[in-house]
């Protein structure tokens, strides 16, 4: 369930795909990652990519923190080429 708190939303770890749609307006920004650790269960891409895309056209920055794939923890990691570290004005 993501953690909202004063413009700042935390979905960690990804689960499913969320609509930020409800918070949106509150928002300045979006914290998401992958769930790490043994027994980590996987983080659908497109999940993060629609995410990102609410953030882009809603001004919200977007901070893609962590994504395991076959085990293996990739800190700040490329999503479409890029790393997508962002941080509220």
């Amino acid at each position: 369930m993501p953690f909202l708190r004063s413009g700042f939303l935390s979905v960690e770890p990804m689960l499913q795909a969320v609509d930020l749609g409800p918070w949106l307006d509150e928002l300045e920004w979006v914290i998401a990652g992958s769930e790490s650790g043994h027994g980590a269960r996987p983080c659908n891409l497109d999940w993060v990519r629609n995410m990102r895309d609410q953030c882009v056209a809603a001004g919200v920055a977007f901070f893609w923190k962590q994504h395991v794939e076959r085990a293996k923890k990739t800190e700040t990691p490329e999503l479409d080429g890029k790393q997508w570290v962002e941080y509220p004005r």
